[in-house]
């Protein structure tokens, strides 16, 4: 299993670092569903964030981008929209939906921040656009090599060996 919750903590610390000038910051949270991962994900970044943190409000999106835009298009039509600065996902496909709504937007509010889990290209290829649109974007995934590790680990159990109940993959920024 990916270490979820240091996922959580690594995007606590950055959004720490991001808004250390900033009196206050209020944030929405965008979680895949309501499996132990997003709360795995949730509770490393709560426990990380400073006190000055507030969030606004949290959907859980399926996992599905579609969502992810759907929901953030609906809170952008909320007076709290004017007062949002970052937004904490838990998907790279759910950060995609976010980031098309804030594309889309036409008023003069912009979110500094939006956070992902993930790299697959089409994101990775839009980083700069979005930068240039003043939204800082940050993700973090898994090391790649985590199934041939998965493959090791079983093939030492049905060597009889002994394992860990539990085995955390470390996360990459």
């Amino acid at each position: 299993m990916g270490d979820n919750e240091e996922i959580g903590r690594q995007t606590g610390k950055y959004f720490n670092e991001f808004f250390k000038d900033q009196a206050s910051v209020n944030y929405i949270e965008f979680l895949g569903d309501n499996s132990s991962v997003p709360r795995q994900r949730s509770n490393g970044f709560k426990e990380t964030i400073d006190p000055k943190f507030k969030k606004l409000n949290e959907w859980s999106t399926d996992w599905q981008r579609s969502n992810g835009q759907k929901f953030m298009e609906e809170f952008m039509e909320t007076p709290d929209f004017a007062n949002l600065d970052a937004i904490f996902t838990h998907d790279a496909e759910v950060a995609l939906g976010v980031l098309t709504a804030l594309e889309g937007y036409t008023g003069d509010h912009k979110v500094k921040l939006v956070s992902a889990v993930s790299e697959p290209k089409e994101l990775l290829g839009k980083i700069k656009h979005y930068a240039d649109l003043g939204i800082d974007v940050v993700t973090y995934t898994f090391n790649p090599n985590m199934v041939v590790d998965s493959v090791k680990l079983a093939i030492k159990h049905l060597e009889g060996e002994s394992l860990p109940e539990q085995y955390l993959i470390p996360q990459d920024a």
